[in-house]
This record gives C-alpha cells, structure tokens and sequence, in this order.
C-alpha cells in the first residue's frame, strides 16, 4: 500500500494536539479546553487515512486486509506495551479491589471496545469512575478503530461506482454533525429520545464524533481535487495561521463538559490549517521544526502514557503519600516522556514494519486475556479480605425522587466495594409531589418532623428516623443524592426547577413545610464547596421556617478524612494497612478541613440571626486534636471521604436524639440536659 507525500508540519500539529491533552490531564486549570486536542487528532487522523486510501484506490492497489493490518501495526504494538507495563507494576501500587476494573479496562482498550465500555460501565467522563480508569484515553482509540471498520468500505464502493466520494463524505459530517449539535442542544433528561441526547454517548460514541474524523477526510478529497492551489501565497499563509490561533482558542475557552459547539473551533482550525499550511507559510515553519516534529512523531506514544500515570498519581500515590501537585506533575511528566521515547524507538518503529508484528499482537492480546481473567478471579477470591466491618449505606433508601441523579450514580458505581446499600423498600415515584417521603408507625399522624438536603441528609436519615421512631414521631423526607434542594423563596417560584426532572418541586416542599402540624424542619448539607448564592438559598429556608414558627436544626458537616472521593473508607484504610485494634481510631486530617470550618461558621451565623434556628455540631463529635475519628474496632465511621456510614452517624445518635427530642417535646429550644449532651459532642469526649 502506497504512502503519502510526508508533511512535517502536520506532525507538528500532532504536537499541537498531544500537549493540551496532557496539560488538561495534569489539572491545569488555564487550559480549559485542553482536551479538544483529540479533536485535533480526529481530524489530523481523517486526513491522513482518507488521502491514503484515496491515492491506493485510485492506483488499484488498495485492499482492505492490507490495510486493516497496517491499523494493527500501528495501534496496537504500542497500546500492548502500555497494558502490559500497567499490569506488571501498577498491582503493587494500587487498590487490590481496583485490579478488577484495570482488567475489564484494558481488555475493552486491546479490543478496541473501550468507547462502549467507558458509556456502559464508566458513566460521565468527567466522573470520579472514569476519572479513575488507568485506560479511559483509549475510547478515542476504539472510536477511530470502529470509523475505519466502515469508512474503507464506502469510499471503495463510491470509488467503484464512479460516484463523487467528496459529496458523500460531505453527507456524513452534516449528518453526524447534526447529531452531535442535538446532543448540545437538548440533555438527555429534558427530551423523550435520550438515547441520541445524551451527553455521554455522544461524547464517546461514533455517530457524534465521525463528523471530525469525516471533516479530515473532506480535506484531503479537497486537496486531492487541487482545491486552493490558485490561491496566493499570501491568502494560504493566512488561513492557515487562522486555523491554528482558533485551535488555539478553543483550549483556553471555558465549557461545561466535552460535548460544545466550542469543538467547531479546533475541528475547522485544523481542517483550515492541514489545506493551506506549508513548510514556507509561517504557521506551517513554526510546527515544522525540528523539535515540533519530534514530539510529534512520539504523540502517539505520549497519549497512551501520559493518562495511566495521571491515574496513578492523583488517585493513588498523591493522596497516599502526601505529594504535591507539582511534584506530582513533574514526576508524570518525566515518566511519560523517558516511556514514550523508549516505546517510540523499540516499540512503534520496530513493529510497524516488522513481518511478524500481527502473531506477536496475537500472542500478546493471549497473554493479557489470561492475566485479565486472573485478576478478575484474584478480585472474586479477596472481595472479603478487607478486615473492617463492611459499612452500610443507607443514600439510596431515602430518596424523595425515584430518578437517581448523575452524580448518585457515580457515587453507587465508584463504591460499591465492601459496602452493604441498602434500596428502598418504598416505591417512592416522585414523592417530592406528594408531601415527600413519609415514615412512621402511625398511619392516621401527620408528619411532625421535616428534614432536608443532598446526601449528607441521606447519610444522616437513616439515624433521624430511628429517633423519630422512638419519639413517635412521623417525618417527611425531602432529601436527594447529588440535589441541592434549597431556593430563595423570596424569588418567583419556577416549578420546573433543574428542568421537567423535578416539576413542582418548590411548591410541594413549601406547602409541607408550611402545614400547621410541622414542627421542626432538619437540614443538612455539604456546603464547603458551594458558593455564596447556595448560602443564601440556605438561609433562606431558615428564615422563612422561623418566621413561620417553626424550629429548624442544621447538621453541620463533619470533617472530610481523606483524598479518595470514589472510594469506599474501608477499603482505603486496608490501602493504608490500617487494621483493626479493638479501640478509636483517628488519622490526620487533610488541609480542606479549612473549608469545612469556615462554611460550618457561615452555618453558625446564619443560625445566631433567628431564635428558632439551631445547630448540631458533629464536627467536634469526629475532630480530635486535628485528626478524624475514623474508625472504632472494626467499624469504619465514614462512608468515603465526606459521607458518614450508617455506623459513623450511629455514634452521634445519642447526642442527635436529645437534640431532637429537646426541639420536638419543649416549648424551649434547648433544655439544660441538652446543653450538656452538646457540650459532650467535643472531641474531649472521645
């Protein structure tokens, strides 16, 4: 099969594309677009493949097993070497629990199924799952090895049949452009057909990305017809340094996700720049150095390496050892670069051209299967080895909504290990509708108690209704994983708020709140992340509560423990070799506590504004002496980093009941008995 006319300055351009990647990947907050350099490859990838198969088609030496090869030649000797490495050394560096999904990851990567593995198994890419899967780069591999699936058997047949193959190739980048534009346009959870809205597919899917891979191919037929070859040298030399500032621009443009019309600007940028640059125009001198088109020739490799350490380091080493971002990155980088060097020189260059490259592949794609399935097995047979208690999980059972959010999706799939959920045994069907989520014994009781807020609530519910319970009291639960259910009630009341998913959801919660047998409202929320509007929200529901007489009890938030958001508590104190010791157990906290202090003192104020609004202070029952209480013998007291387990809130029951009860069955606020429990919620008590 015929090679094309080589272009240094499109080599550059992979540059170009590789290093946002990497940058973005590191968690440089300037480079907000960074990851729209795989756009860039898309059409860089588009324009070469097209123009080969174009040239070989039409010199009638193209064939598809020729071809076909030369994409396992190039793809996959590298992208084993990195899978490889991965499996040999990253089982003594990561969580044992986690060999699973490196397995199952790596496999879907080596055949070239990891777009669909990550939409089916990985959720959001920029959720804390995928964030944490050592081969989530490779959807965009799997994508480009499905495109050329198909793409070679249209254009051979178009080239068969005499037909135009450019207005044909035009067709499929409007038609899946079109698609990708409704993905923007309408999210999955506001239109009936979702499953050509949704973000995630069509971030990873082919239908919504063949338009850049199409958009490369386009410019190559354009060139192929000698289009722009009239045009001065002037003209070409501006176009081209037009399409590489709006590549430029898209990195540094900020957007909320990976799916945007944004992606016009690097896709176009590319396209203007691949057609009219040239090693005398000066964009195409500046890619076309020789230190430009080395990285370039090494970008392959620099990709596949780069996010596996990413993984490696943030999700694992940082945290465990308390390095610094910096230092982070820069050891990242070091590695990625000495790799991808070493790969480039032994792996890429040796194999593309190496006769036996397709038995080596399928004997190394053998070799990684067996080594999957043993870490599969190994994941099965350790399931149990954690020596802690396994912590149970309430979040899902008091749900007022029977939608799951996104983000409690997430929290689900990330932490499944070693936890005991537990599911409703109520068919709640939107029970924000109907006066929330009612528990108690008795049938013919109004609700007393009122309780509101994301999943701290949720942490804490289960805890608030047992005490409720006890007290003969009925409670109405409006409380959602991954919601933020407060708003100024002051402002116009939208009933579609967060769109159709919680329709009447304002009006419902406020006429709860304002029946007459409601007593106490209880709130609890993560508010150290949040911004000041959602502190007004919060306060507004204070104030409105107040002034209707009623007594409302914000649980404050207790301290975050650890660096590992995904991950089970358990699991990650086994990562640490912490065991069991038959007494408390506590562990320094991290530097965010900060945050926590300073909202739980906003929450303090807010509270010292009205005579009916108090709070429960569980930070001090898990702080001692700047460290967390964590553990107590086998019972871990943290779901994961900021959550409580059932077990956690259990060791602030008798301190919550006395609260409550004080605020439920007095006129008072707080009797003197009470003041005393509180005062015993410090950390001098444990």
């Amino acid at each position: 099969m015929s090679a094309i006319k080589y272009r240094p300055e499109v080599d550059g351009l992979r540059t170009v594309a590789v290093i946002p990647v990497i940058l973005f990947h590191l968690g440089l907050s300037w480079i907000k677009g960074g990851f729209y350099g795989v756009d860039v490859f898309f059409v860089i990838s588009g324009f070469l493949i097209t123009s080969i198969i174009v040239k070989n088609l039409e010199a009638e030496k193209f064939t598809f097993s020729d071809f076909w090869l030369r994409r396992v030649r190039r793809i996959l000797p590298a992208l084993i070497g990195v899978i490889i490495f991965c499996f040999l050394i990253f089982p003594f560096l990561i969580f044992e629990g986690d060999l699973k999904y490196m397995a199952q990851d790596g496999l879907a990567a080596l055949f070239s199924v990891a777009n669909f593995n990550a939409y089916l198994n990985l959720g959001d890419y920029w959720g804390g799952r995928a964030e944490s899967s050592i081969f989530l780069h490779a959807w965009s591999l799997s994508v480009e090895e499905q495109f050329y699936l198909v793409y070679p058997i249209i254009l051979y047949f178009l080239h068969k049949k005499g037909k135009s193959m450019l207005k044909w190739v035009v067709l499929i980048v409007i038609v899946s452009f079109l698609w990708y534009s409704f993905a923007v346009m309408y999210e999955a959870a506001q239109f009936p057909l979702n499953i050509i809205s949704s973000n995630s597919l069509a971030f990873y899917m082919i239908p919504s990305r063949a338009w850049e891979l199409g958009a490369g191919g386009v410019i190559a037929l354009l060139a192929r017809n000698g289009y722009g070859e009239k045009l001065t040298s002037s003209l070409k030399s501006t176009l081209s340094l037009i399409g590489l500032a709006m590549i430029f621009l898209g990195y540094f443009i900020p957007t909320n996700g990976g799916i945007s019309l944004f992606a016009l600007l690097p896709v176009i940028g590319s396209c203007l720049f691949i057609l009219f640059a040239s090693t005398s125009s000066p964009a195409g001198n500046l890619l076309s150095n020789g230190t430009m088109v080395y990285i370039g020739k090494i970008s392959y490799s620099l990709y596949l390496w780069h996010w596996p350490f990413c993984v490696l380091f943030h999700r694992y080493l940082s945290p465990k050892f308390g390095l610094s971002d910096f230092t982070s990155s820069i050891l990242i980088i070091v590695l990625t670069v000495v790799l991808s060097i070493l790969s480039y020189n032994l792996v890429e260059t040796k194999t593309r051209f190496y006769q036996h490259t397709v038995k080596l592949v399928g004997g190394l794609a053998v070799l990684i299967l067996a080594t999957s399935s043993y870490f599969i097995y190994f994941y099965i047979i350790n399931y149990d080895k954690v020596p802690f208690n396994y912590v149970e999980a309430y979040f899902d059972y008091y749900q007022m909504g029977k939608k799951k959010s996104e983000s409690g999706k997430e929290m689900e799939k990330s932490k499944e290990d070693h936890t005991i959920r537990f599911y409703p045994l109520h068919e709640t069907n939107e029970a924000y509708k109907t006066g929330g989520l009612v528990i108690g014994n008795n049938q013919m009781k109004k609700p007393e108690i009122m309780m509101m807020g994301d999943s701290h609530a949720t942490g804490w519910a289960k805890v608030v209704h047992e005490i409720t319970d006890s007290l003969s009291s009925k409670i109405s639960y409006y409380t959602q994983t991954g919601f933020y259910p407060f708003f100024k009630i002051e402002d116009e009341i939208d009933d579609n708020f967060f769109g159709n998913d919680w329709e009447g959801y304002p009006t419902n919660v406020l006429k709860t709140l304002e029946d007459s047998s409601i007593k106490l409202l209880i709130m609890a929320a993560r508010m150290e992340n949040r911004d000041q509007e959602a502190f007004d929200k919060f306060e507004s529901f204070c104030d409105y509560a107040n002034s209707l007489d009623k007594k409302v009890l914000i649980i404050n938030q207790v301290p975050l423990w650890s660096k590992w958001s995904s991950k089970n508590s358990a699991v990650v104190l086994s990562y640490f070799d912490i065991q069991p010791n038959g007494a408390k157990q506590y562990l320094n906290c991290i530097e965010k506590n900060e945050m926590v202090e300073v909202s739980n003192e906003k929450l303090n104020q807010i509270a010292s504004k009205y005579p009916h609004v108090s709070v429960f202070d569980s930070y001090s029952i898990f702080m001692n002496e700047n460290k967390v209480w964590i553990a107590d013998d086998k019972d871990v007291l943290y779901f994961d980093d900021d959550h409580l387990s059932y077990q956690g809130t259990l060791r602030a029951k008798d301190y919550l009941y006395a609260t409550i009860k004080s605020l439920v069955t007095t006129n008072g606020y707080f009797d003197e008995k009470t003041e005393s429990h509180i005062k015993q919620t410090s950390y001098t008590d444990n």
